[in-house]
């Protein structure tokens, strides 16, 4: 008996062993697991820690240049922070253009990259900067002083901004558009459409910031004969292939220097025309005028621009072939488009009491501007406001929608 009592314990024990053995290895399997949970758990905090110091790292990028007006010379393309502490992390960010030169080209976009740091891991995100398009580009006309005067109720498709009134002279306009101006009283006649709201803007319009200089440092001198006591250039053929007074540019664009004003009759420009002497310039009977690229304006003048348009342009009529086809025959709408500046006035586009067909569509910028001629339509080009244009953006830099990405 005593010897079955023996077994049996030896048995119960063996058992009990057997059993603490499986109970450690699940334990000891259990913590691992645990272990590995804790690590794994630490690693996406820090993870999504890091992402978003890599994020203010962008933050930094806009903030910097929005800080400096001089950013494109104050600032290289490179690094720009380095190992920037946040928190229990730090970041590095790095703000790159495609050619190497921030400061070439005042409307270049940018690459910002920053790469964060925090207990070992790290995250890098990047995007795609761009500085915003000038207030200005977001109107058919504006002016950031004085009046806008609606004369021989032209057509005028877009929204328009007054620094002061908007004038309404003879037949009303076919307005289909919102007139922004400081007051409600300012738009005399009120104008009585239902399409057209009259808005109060909360801040004063702003003058764009014109570097007349960057263009003549890219362009080419167009040096014209005198006639009438002005510069007079006509029947004339103007492109970046073409400068009937001087070497051709690459890029299109031609700049007039001297002391005269500058008179274009029936000419047909693909360019970009500087009159940056102080003086005025007027277009009389016909032309047609475009930018040769996008992102350059079609016209900057110092001081006044006069459009007295009466006609169609006739090749037969100026002898010259100006769509370079081979003939003699056409005939075009006198037409402009892309942004006209001018720091005092642009008057027209229409001979007054005109009524033939003239195309505006673009952006008119001055500090006051005349809208003429019941053959005039006047057109808003939307892209303006997202296509930035040379010298006319805004200070700083945004983010482009879409281009934030995580690397």
């Amino acid at each position: 008996m005593k010897r079955a009592r023996t077994d049996t314990r030896g048995s119960v024990f063996v058992t009990a062993l057997i059993l603490l053995a499986g109970m450690s290895v699940v334990i000891i399997a259990l913590a691992y697991e645990v272990a590995l949970d804790l690590k794994m758990t630490t690693n996406l905090v820090d993870g999504d820690q890091a992402l978003e110091i890599a994020k203010v790292g962008i933050d930094n990028a806009i903030y910097l240049a929005n800080d400096d007006s001089d950013w494109r010379t104050t600032y290289t393309s490179g690094v720009w922070l380095s190992n920037r502490a946040v928190g229990n992390g730090a970041f590095t960010l790095s703000v790159t253009d495609d050619d190497g030169d921030l400061s070439d080209c005042p409307i270049d976009t940018v690459t910002a990259s920053s790469t964060a740091i925090i207990n070992g891991t790290t995250r890098t995100v990047s995007a795609t900067l761009a500085p915003p398009a000038h207030e200005s580009m977001m109107f058919l006309a504006y002016t950031w002083d004085n009046k806008i005067k609606i004369s021989d109720g032209p057509r005028i498709y877009g929204d328009i901004c007054s620094g002061n009134d908007v004038e309404l002279d003879g037949a009303l306009p076919d307005f289909r558009g919102d007139a922004h101006v400081s007051k409600v009283d300012k738009v005399d006649p009120p104008l009585d459409d239902a399409d057209t709201d009259v808005i109060v803007f909360s801040s004063d319009p702003t003058q764009p910031d014109v570097d007349y200089d960057w263009f003549v440092s890219r362009g080419s001198q167009i040096s014209p004969p005198t006639g009438g006591g002005k510069y007079y250039i006509a029947d004339k053929v103007i492109s970046p292939t073409s400068n009937p007074y001087g070497f051709t540019n690459a890029n299109g664009i031609y700049y007039i220097a001297g002391d005269k004003d500058v008179r274009f009759v029936r000419c047909h420009i693909t360019a970009t025309i500087v009159v940056a002497n102080g003086n005025h310039v007027s277009f009389d009977d016909a032309t047609v005028h475009a930018p040769a690229f996008p992102y350059y304006p079609a016209l900057l003048c110092e001081k006044q621009i006069f459009y007295s348009f009466d006609q169609n342009l006739s090749e037969n009529e100026s002898n010259v072939d100006f769509n370079g086809d081979g003939d003699k025959t056409d005939i075009f709408t006198p037409s402009v488009s892309g942004i006209v500046y001018a720091e005092d006035r642009i008057t027209g586009l229409q001979m007054t009491g005109g009524t033939n067909l003239v195309r505006f569509k673009g952006a008119l910028i001055s500090k006051e501007i005349w809208l003429i001629g019941s053959g005039c339509i006047f057109e808003q080009d939307p892209t303006l406001s997202t296509d930035l244009v040379n010298q006319f953006h805004g200070r700083g830099l945004k983010l482009m929608s879409g281009s934030f990405k995580i690397e």
